[in-house]
C-alpha cells in the first residue's frame, strides 16, 4: 500500500469517529464496557479472599509509603546489610497503591490494580484497531489479554503491572496513530513527543516496563517504514526519534524532581535496590548455565498460557514479522539475563496478542499457500476465548469461592490482636500481618532480598537488632540456628495462635492440576498460621499489661 502526502484514512474497521459509522463505533465500545463491567463484577465477589494476602501486594505498597515518608525508621523492604529501607526511584506505581490504601482502605490497592488492567486491555484494543485488526478479533483478543491467567494472577494481587502496560501500550497507540498526520509534521511531532512521555511514565510506574520497550521500538520502526513511503525525509524521521527521546527524558526529569533531596543522600541505597530487582538469588553458576536455567523457567511459566503461546508461534510463522519476532526475543533475553519469574513473563503477552492479531488484519495479505481460511481463524479465536474464560472466570471463581472463609483476612486481624494488639511495637512478622500491623500501629520489618534468595542467619541477625517481637509461622521448618539467635538476642517464645481448628495436610511434593491452579492464582485452602510469638525478655511484663 502506497501512502501519499495526504492524510491517512482509517480502514472502516477502525471506526473513524468522524465518519458516518458513529453508531457501530458507539456499539463496539458500549459492548466492550459492558464486558469489562461483567468481569469486574465477577472479581469483586471474591476480592477479599482471592488471592490470599500476598507479599507482592504489601511490598509495592510499602515502597510507596517509604517515598511519601522518607524519614521512616521501619519497612518490610529493609536492606539488612545497610540497616535502612530501600530507596526506590520507580515510585509512581507504589505511591499510587499507598494512596489507594490510605484513601479507600485495605481493598484500595486491589481495586486500583484491577482498574489498571482494564485500562491496559482497552488501550490494547484501540491499538489493534488502529493497526487494522478486524473489530471482532480485536474485541476478543482484548478480552483474552485481560483474562489470561498469568496477567490475572498479577493484577488481582494488587500489582501495578496493568498500569505500566497501559502507558507503554498508549505509547505504541500514539506512534501507530501518528501515521494519519504524515502530511502535518507538527501534529506528527506532538504524537511522537507524547509517546516518549507515556513510555517514561510507564517505566516510573514499575521498572518492568523495560520489557515492553522493544515493542515500542518495533512500532516506531513500522511507522518509519510508512512515513518513508509517504515521502517524509530521513532527516525528519531522525528528528522524530530525537523528539520522542526528549519527551521521555523531560518526563523522567519532572518525575524525579520530588526525589532530588533523597537521590543525593541515598544513592547507595538506590544501587542496592536495582541490584535486588535485576538478579536472582538462585543464579550461582556460569553465564551459560544461568541462561539455560532462565530459559527453562521462561517455558515453565508459558505453560500457564499454552493456547496464546502456541497460536502466537503460528502467527509468527504465517506473517513472518521479523521485527516483532526480534522485539519479542529481545524482551525475552533481557529477562533471561536478569530475572525470570511469572510477574515478568506476563510482559510477553502483548507481543503474543499483536502477533495473533496480524492474522486477523484487514491491511495485510499473506501468501495464499499459508493464509488461514475463515473457519480456522474462527476456531483460533474461539479457543483463545474459551481458554481464558474457562480458567480465569470459571476455574478461578470456583477455587476462590470454595471454603473462602479459610482465606478471610479477618483471621489475620484476630491473630494480630490476640498476639500483640495495639501499640508502637517493632515486629518481624509474616507479610500477611502488614494490614493489621499498620492498623494497630506496629513498626513492621522484613528483608528486601533478590527473588529466590535464601534468608540467611546474618540477615536475620540484622533484623533482630531492630525488633522486640518476632512472629513466625509454626508450620514452617525454622532452622534451629534462628531459634538460637533469638534466644541469644533475648527473645523467647511467649505465645502461640492457632488460626484453624484443624490444619490441612501440607504439600507432599506431588504437583497436581489442583495444586498448580492454586499456586498460579495464589488461592490456597488455609494460607494463614499457626503462629508463634517471641518477645524480648525486658518488655515481657509490659506486654502482658498491655494485653
Amino acid at each position: 500500500m502506497h501512502l501519499s502526502f495526504q492524510p491517512f484514512s482509517y480502514p472502516e474497521n477502525t471506526f473513524n469517529i468522524n465518519s458516518k459509522k458513529v453508531a457501530p463505533y458507539k456499539f463496539f465500545w458500549g459492548m466492550w464496557i459492558a464486558a469489562l463491567v461483567l468481569i469486574v463484577f465477577v472479581y469483586s465477589l471474591t476480592i477479599a479472599v482471592a488471592p490470599y494476602l500476598h507479599a507482592d501486594e504489601f511490598m509495592t505498597l510499602d515502597l510507596g509509603r517509604i517515598v511519601l515518608n522518607p524519614e521512616t525508621t521501619w519497612s518490610i523492604a529493609w536492606i539488612t546489610s545497610k540497616n535502612h529501607p530501600v530507596f526506590f526511584i520507580f515510585y509512581l506505581g507504589p505511591v499510587l497503591q499507598e494512596l489507594s490504601y490510605t484513601t479507600f482502605g485495605q481493598y484500595g490497592p486491589r481495586i486500583s490494580a484491577i482498574l489498571g488492567a482494564l485500562v491496559a486491555s482497552t488501550v490494547l484494543v484501540r491499538w489493534l484497531l488502529l493497526k487494522g485488526t478486524h473489530r471482532n478479533a480485536a474485541f476478543i483478543l482484548g478480552l483474552v489479554f485481560l483474562l489470561d491467567p498469568i496477567f490475572v494472577q498479577a493484577y488481582t494481587m494488587a500489582r501495578v503491572d496493568g498500569w505500566t502496560m497501559a502507558f507503554c501500550l498508549l505509547s505504541c497507540c500514539l506512534i501507530c496513530r501518528s501515521v494519519v498526520f504524515s502530511s502535518n509534521y507538527k501534529l506528527l511531532k506532538s504524537h511522537l513527543f507524547f509517546a516518549g512521555v507515556f513510555a517514561a511514565i510507564g517505566l516510573f510506574i514499575w521498572p518492568s516496563a523495560i520489557f515492553l520497550f522493544p515493542l515500542i521500538i518495533f512500532e516506531l520502526y513500522s511507522l518509519f517504514v510508512k512515513l518513508k513511503t509517504a515521502g517524509v525525509t530521513i532527516k525528519q524521521r531522525f528528528l522524530l526519534v530525537i523528539l520522542m527521546g526528549v519527551g521521555g527524558v523531560l518526563a523522567s526529569v519532572i518525575i524525579l524532581i520530588p526525589l532530588i533531596p533523597q537521590l543525593i543522600q541515598k544513592i547507595h541505597y538506590l544501587i542496592d535496590g536495582v541490584t535486588v530487582n535485576t538478579q536472582s538469588g538462585a543464579a550461582k553458576g556460569s553465564v551459560i548455565s544461568n541462561l539455560f536455567s532462565s530459559g527453562i523457567k521462561l517455558l515453565s511459566v508459558l505453560k500457564f498460557t499454552p493456547v496464546v503461546f502456541f497460536l502466537a508461534a503460528i502467527a509468527f510463522i504465517l506473517r513472518k514479522q521479523t521485527g516483532l519476532i526480534l522485539a519479542c526475543l529481545t524482551a525475552s533475553f533481557i529477562m533471561m539475563f536478569t530475572l525470570v519469574y511469572i510477574h515478568r513473563v506476563q510482559y510477553l503477552l502483548p507481543y503474543f496478542i499483536v502477533a495473533i492479531a496480524s492474522v486477523y488484519s484487514l491491511n495485510q495479505i499473506s501468501s495464499k499457500k499459508i493464509e488461514l481460511n475463515r473457519f480456522k481463524k474462527l476456531i483460533g479465536l474461539t479457543l483463545l476465548l474459551f481458554w481464558s474464560v474457562f480458567f480465569s472466570i470459571g476455574i478461578r471463581s470456583y477455587f476462590a469461592a470454595f471454603q473462602h472463609q479459610n482465606r478471610d483476612r479477618d483471621l489475620v486481624y484476630h491473630a494480630a490482636n490476640a498476639l500483640l494488639g495495639k501499640g508502637n511495637h517493632a515486629v518481624f512478622a509474616p507479610f500477611e500481618f502488614y494490614y493489621p500491623g499498620r492498623k494497630l500501629g506496629w513498626k513492621l520489618y522484613g528483608p528486601y532480598i533478590p527473588y529466590d534468595e535464601v534468608f540467611t542467619s546474618t540477615m536475620f541477625a540484622n533484623i533482630l537488632s531492630n525488633v522486640d517481637y518476632v512472629i513466625i509461622k509454626n508450620d514452617i521448618q525454622i532452622p534451629s540456628q534462628f531459634i538460637n539467635q533469638m534466644n541469644n538476642e533475648g527473645l523467647y517464645e511467649r505465645d502461640s495462635y492457632q488460626v484453624y481448628a484443624v490444619k490441612d495436610d501440607q504439600f507432599n511434593g506431588k504437583t497436581t492440576f489442583t495444586s498448580s491452579i492454586r499456586n498460579l492464582y495464589s488461592i490456597f485452602r488455609q494460607p494463614y498460621g499457626p503462629y508463634k510469638l517471641f518477645i524480648r525478655q525486658g518488655i515481657h511484663n509490659r506486654h502482658l499489661s498491655n494485653k
